[in-house]
């Protein structure tokens, strides 16, 4: 397998391949359709594109997922190798991506499906349409306040309405300009009518206009934990039970079962647990602390791919351990960082303690 990192522009990109720890230049294209399907021919199954999060990231997604493993899209502000990089150029910028990626040292951004992606270009669409017919209200009733008036009610916007505005005693000129606010209206009213009937016809999605009763989710994430783990990405979706203290969620241990589906030689898991909620809310004094590995960043540069990532696994599993060992929980781990928190659900005075 391989990591292929992108430097994206807007005229061209930049790409960089790392295979078996060796980083090399695979050379500029420019930024257009033909040119990144000719670069799709020279990927693999298995190989992993990454690419930082930009304007036309989903059109690039789009035409490379069918040829490659996957296409990872990370979070310009937090690849602080590229930000605070002294020396920067688009060759560096494309081999860091594709080396931090290979390391597992980069934090993904979600891609939403075409699907979806389809419905958002719809409400937005939508959106725009409501706003130019309330905006073109608006200067309608401002003429009429104009010409003192009254403001009148939503029938003069309707079609039978454009015969009694042109009825109401306004100088031509103004009449001209409302009739014209008007046809505009109906335009767009109709525009909106083809939106709607088109979201209606489709069974497998709810109505724009339709008052939608949704139930509560809660959605357990363990990309936090993966990294740790060395495992696949996976989430979780849990259903709240009716009676208070189900569905929360935190480390533990299963023991030394090592028959237990999710061990498979890993001591910490992440898996629902039950939890007592207290009866209202109270106000809770943590205690958070931040760990992360000194010299990372030269270490990354020195050490091989494998090596660094064997590294990490090693320290977020003697950290996570070390804060349960303490009755503490890790809530976030990022590369060669972890997040815990002491006191969540039983505070005490010794949590500073214990989290020093």
């Amino acid at each position: 397998m391989k990591a292929v990192g992108l430097d994206v522009h807007r005229n061209f990109a930049q790409a960089a391949m790392v295979e078996n720890g060796l980083v090399k230049n695979h050379g500029r294209f420019a930024m257009n359709r033909d040119a990144i399907l000719k670069l799709a021919e020279t990927l693999t199954k298995g190989d992993d594109v990454v690419l930082e999060a930009t304007g036309n990231t989903a059109a690039i997604v789009r035409l490379l997922t069918p040829f490659a493993h996957r296409v990872v899209i990370a979070n310009p502000l937090q690849v602080r190798a590229i930000a605070w990089a002294k020396v920067k150029t688009d060759k560096i910028d494309a081999a860091t991506l594709a080396r931090l990626h290979a390391a597992q040292f980069l934090l993904e951004v979600w891609m939403p499906t075409e699907e979806v992606a389809e419905r958002r270009r719809v409400i937005a669409e939508r959106t725009q349409l409501v706003s130019q017919m309330t905006r073109l209200k608006n200067r309608i009733n401002s003429i009429l306040h104009a010409n003192l008036m009254p403001q009148q009610t939503g029938r003069i916007f309707s079609v039978k309405g454009h015969a009694a505005l042109e009825a109401l005693p306004l100088p031509i000129d103004q009449i001209r300009m409302a009739l014209r606010h008007h046809d505009e209206i109906q335009r767009l009213a109709r525009e909106l009518e083809v939106i709607d009937a088109a979201n209606d016809d489709d069974p497998g999605r709810c109505s724009l206009t339709a008052t939608v009763r949704t139930r509560p989710w809660w959605t357990l994430s363990t990309t936090q934990v993966a990294p740790a783990l060395h495992a696949p990405l996976s989430r979780r979706r849990v259903r709240p039970g009716r009676r208070r203290g189900r569905g929360h969620g935190e480390f533990c241990d299963v023991g030394d079962d090592e028959t237990h589906p999710q061990r498979r030689g890993r001591p910490l898991v992440m898996r629902p647990t039950t939890t007592t909620l207290p009866a209202a809310p109270q106000r809770l004094f943590l205690t958070l602390m931040f760990c992360d590995l000194c010299g990372s960043s030269q270490l990354a540069g020195q050490l091989e791919l494998e090596v660094l990532a064997d590294l990490l696994e090693r320290v977020r599993l003697a950290v996570c351990a070390a804060v349960l060992r303490h009755v503490g929980r890790v809530v976030r781990s990022q590369g060669d960082g972890s997040l815990a928190v002491f006191g969540y659900s039983a505070p005490s005075e010794h949590d500073a303690r214990r989290a020093c």
